[in-house]
């Protein structure tokens, strides 16, 4: 009798004990589940903010460095600056030089006394100081002149590099376009956001176009 009410208490309670189990396993294996599904709804959520933010707020940048170095209008318009300068400052030397000649015989005119009286030598000095001041004036001119010039250009340029990303980004998919060059503002960019090389690509093909369109017309 004890030992069968034994056995049935000991049954009674490993069938407790393995509906407990039953009811653990159940728990921990929808407790994942869920812990599982929320871990992908949180991603789902913050991927898709992020997708939103990146489509809001897309950033690019150029190097500017390179763009200078790579297209051709602005190869074109540095040689075209260059060129003028030396044009320019070949039309001051040659001046100068002028005017150092007159100077040096000025002296060796004095030195021998070649003058004839103190009105004459006077007269002479007076020129050379007149020269003297219109090369002064002539130099701070084609420097204006140059500086100018070079202002120009450099609007010329930035139109056309400005204009040319209106077109580009016509579609609005970048909010930003940056400029980056060394010793600038941005200090860290991911590469993928570099569209530097594209940029070149396309503007050499505009401005080559153009310079056919020219040459027809």
């Amino acid at each position: 009798m004890l030992t069968d009410f034994i056995m049935k208490n000991i049954s009674v309670i490993l069938n407790i004990v393995l509906i407990i189990a039953v009811a653990i396993l159940y728990f921990f294996q929808f407790s994942v589940q869920d812990t599982d599904t929320m871990a992908t709804d949180i991603k789902y959520v913050r991927d898709t903010a992020m997708d939103g933010y990146a489509a809001e707020m897309s950033i690019v940048f150029i190097n500017v460095d390179s763009l200078l170095e790579k297209y051709q209008l602005s190869i074109d318009l540095n040689d075209r600056m260059l060129k003028r300068k030396n044009k320019l400052s070949g039309e001051l030397e040659r001046k100068v030089k002028a005017f150092e000649q007159e100077y040096i015989n000025f002296q060796e005119k004095y030195q021998r006394g070649g003058f004839l009286s103190q009105q004459s030598l006077e007269a002479e000095q007076q020129k050379l100081l007149q020269k003297d001041q219109e090369l002064k004036q002539l130099e701070y001119d084609l420097t204006n002149q140059f500086v100018q010039e070079q202002q120009d250009l450099t609007i010329q340029l930035h139109d056309s590099i400005s204009g040319f990303l209106k077109e580009f980004n016509n579609d609005r998919r970048y909010m930003f376009i940056m400029s980056h060059a060394f010793g600038g503002n941005l200090l860290y960019a991911d590469e993928s956001l570099d569209i530097t090389d594209t940029i070149i690509s396309a503007l050499n093909k505009r401005y080559e176009y153009q310079k056919e369109l020219e040459k027809d017309n």
